[in-house]
């Protein structure tokens, strides 16, 4: 049927200004999310070491405490290229923001 989808299957269209259909929900004890902090980077590592970063959003559950990184950009915000354009965003996260690293 047009308009319906299987169930399981979640929409691809945007409702409201994040893009998010519903805020995101703890597992661990079933509340809802709140944006903690927006414009948080992320560190990616590859075997040569530190290799790119993006800009995303720190989401927190009230209840226990849990966080979650969503909201990534749709490309990195910065690429290891040997100008330092890395190391320099790094540095900027942590000055003004945060900078999460995943680890390898």
């Amino acid at each position: 049927m047009a308009g319906h989808e299987a169930p399981g299957r979640r929409s691809r269209g945007h409702s409201g200004e994040s893009g998010m259909n519903h805020k995101p929900v703890c597992a661990k004890c079933s509340r809802e999310m709140y944006p903690k902090k927006n414009g948080v980077g992320v560190l990616d590592y590859a075997a040569i070491g530190p290799y790119q970063v993006w800009d995303a959003d720190l989401w927190a559950c009230r209840g226990c405490d849990t966080e979650v990184v969503i909201g990534f950009g749709n490309a990195p915000v910065a690429r290891h290229d040997g100008a330092g354009s890395l190391t320099r965003q790094c540095a900027e996260y942590k000055e003004h923001s945060q900078l999460i690293e995943v680890k390898p």
